[in-house]
């Protein structure tokens, strides 16, 4: 009967293939990089408004569709991720809106039409809008009309990748800008960011920062009894700023080794911190550069002692409390933990219950202990490597040893550091990446599609039947006897 059953098996898989596959798509999702201050600046050069979208992804053709309803709700702007073919891409519910006409000239995967307006898009990630507010003001989407002549335009962004001959992988985004029309004055208006003009610089400013590009931010601060605002350049998440505290550029310093390096997809992220000890006579700045430098030092050579074991990863020091550089690695930690709630990631959070250097700032500085001898500073630590059973069972016990095996007093920390505690291990955590679901959109069969299905489904009932009978005739003629059979028809001797 062996035979039997294969032969049923067989079957069941020849109806299975005659059912046709439902389409599917991706499902929204939510964005894995928390949304960023939008950048709209108005370029007096071209009379013309400049958007940025800075979560661009890497694409082959982009995009950008406003929205011309006379009601808002008709635009959505969820962040879509989608893979399919064109046509299926042309009947999304969102992307195949009729509400959506295209800035530029209309893309062949999608439904929305060209549009003669007052605005361009410019590769890779930029709208540009005339200051003409009486040929915009019809695809204003406020409730009310403002009484400052303000009006609100509903964007989005897509961003396509060719997958053959006829799909597409697109992701979106899409954003609402509220424009203000500018006041009338006789002298020529220009818009420019502090940092900018104060003649400071971030490595790779030339890229949106959803691409590795980095940003630059005002740091209000006091130093030494004196209010002062410092321009310090920093990366968007996933990318990380490497080294952590690198100044920015300026004419005096015009290059630089820091960039804004990408996570992996899956990865291991071990926190630490461990207490730096100085002679209690030396004094400690909290505004010293140089002790920052003398910390990346620390996590470089830390990355190069880790490195032949695990592969690529990232070593990352700040200092806790400075005033140079305001942020601190275990914000980084707190972005880690956020992902058990994004789609697609699976989380493994191992935290240590016995971690005694808490980042609270009120009880900071109760938690170092003094002695008459030393006095001492935090160092936070933040180790990210590629997501391996090497890293999720070791990295933190390497991390340690990595950090026990620097000389302190071999680094310029504008003070001499003569002493390092062993680190205290904060929290392992393990982000996995999983396969993207697909959502079916199961629609009911057609007349013909049933039709086809029944036909199929008898065909291969009946070859079931004939197939059986065949095996019982053949087990009636003795094509199927047992040993047992041939003896027992034998003569005897």
């Amino acid at each position: 009967m062996p035979c039997v059953c294969r032969l049923v098996l067989a079957a069941l898989c020849a109806v299975a293939v005659l059912v046709r596959p439902a389409s599917a798509q991706f499902a929204p999702s939510e964005n894995p990089i928390p949304l960023a201050p939008l950048q709209l600046t108005y370029k007096s050069a071209q009379n013309v408004w400049e958007f940025v979208d800075r979560f661009a992804m890497a694409y082959e053709r982009m995009a950008v569709l406003l929205c011309a309803a006379p009601a808002a709700s008709a635009c959505a702007l969820s962040e879509l991720q989608f893979t399919g073919t064109c046509a299926e891409l042309l009947a999304h519910p969102v992307l195949g809106a009729s509400a959506w006409r295209n800035v530029d000239a209309p893309d062949a995967c999608l439904r929305a039409p060209g549009l003669n307006a007052s605005m361009h898009s410019v590769r890779p990630n930029k709208l540009r809008l005339d200051n003409n507010f009486s040929s915009l003001r019809r695809f204003d989407t406020s409730d009310t009309n403002s009484s400052d002549g303000s009006i609100v335009l509903k964007v989005r962004f897509v961003y396509l990748q060719a997958l053959g001959s006829s799909a597409v992988r697109v992701h979106s985004a899409g954003y609402s800008l509220a424009m203000r029309p500018l006041q009338d004055t006789p002298h020529a208006v220009h818009v420019q960011r502090e940092c900018g003009a104060r003649g400071f610089a971030a490595p790779g400013g030339h890229l949106p920062p959803s691409l590795g590009g980095a940003t630059l931010q005002v740091h209000e601060t006091t130093i030494a009894g004196r209010a002062d605002r410092l321009c310090i350049w920093n990366c968007e998440l996933p990318y990380i700023k490497m080294p952590w505290n690198d100044p920015a550029l300026t004419t005096a310093r015009p290059t630089s080794t820091g960039r804004c390096m990408l996570t992996p997809e899956s990865f291991t992220a071990v926190s630490l911190s461990f207490v730096a000890r100085y002679p209690a006579n030396d004094s400690l700045r909290l505004d010293s550069q140089q002790l920052l430098l003398g910390i990346d030092q620390m996590a470089e050579d830390m990355t190069a002692s880790l490195l032949p074991r695990f592969g690529k990863l990232s070593v990352l020091l700040s200092m806790r409390n400075s005033l140079v550089n305001p942020h601190e690695v275990h914000d980084i930690t707190a972005w880690v933990r956020a992902f058990n709630t994004r789609n697609n990631f699976d989380l493994d959070t191992r935290e240590n219950p016995d971690f005694g250097l808490q980042a609270a700032v009120p009880s900071r500085r109760r938690l170092l202990q003094q002695n008459n001898s030393t006095n001492e500073f935090v160092i936070d630590g933040v180790i990210v490597a590629g997501r391996s059973d090497v890293a999720a069972c070791c990295l933190a016990d390497a991390a340690v040893e990595a950090q026990q095996a620097l000389e302190p007093s071999s680094y310029d920390f504008d003070l001499p550091v003569s002493f390092a505690d062993k680190p205290q291990i904060s929290a392992v955590v393990l982000v996995t990446r999983t396969e993207v679901r697909l959502v079916q959109e199961m629609a009911p069969p057609s007349s013909e599609e049933r039709s086809f299905v029944s036909t199929g489904t008898f065909l291969v009932v009946v070859l079931t039947v004939i197939v059986l009978a065949g095996i019982c005739l053949a087990q009636k003629d003795g094509f199927y006897k047992t040993e047992t059979e041939d003896d027992e028809d034998k003569e005897p001797p």
